[in-house]
């Protein structure tokens, strides 16, 4: 099994201090285990923490997790408070974070 993160790099600290397969419920990662064993599909385990301003640029993380190929299972968590980096008062953003698994290819 793989571990793959993309997304924002500010807030991927974070994502991967609660990065692994706890957030799945058990059925699941037992329907992933099989399908990774049995089946002999790569499995893929992704967390995803969109750019906190990319909404305004165009991006679109639900349109984007919609393309995701053969999607095992999906868990919306937040919010995350992450700090921003800016000196313009509000220190920290709220996110949202989307963990997925996916036995897609790494080419699809």
């Amino acid at each position: 099994m793989t571990y793959a993160d993309s997304g924002d790099k500010s807030g991927g600290d974070e994502a991967e201090r609660h990065c692994g397969l706890s957030v799945f419920s058990e059925i699941e990662r037992l329907e992933a285990f099989r399908l990774l064993i049995v089946e002999k599909k790569p499995l893929w385990a992704v967390a995803y923490l969109p750019d906190a301003y990319g909404f305004l640029s165009g991006e679109d993380p639900l349109r984007l997790l919609q393309q995701v190929p053969d999607l095992c299972a999906l868990k919306i968590e937040g919010p995350l408070f992450v700090s921003d980096g800016k000196t313009d008062g509000c220190g920290e953003r709220s996110m949202l974070c989307f963990r997925l698994l996916t036995t897609a290819t790494r080419n699809a």
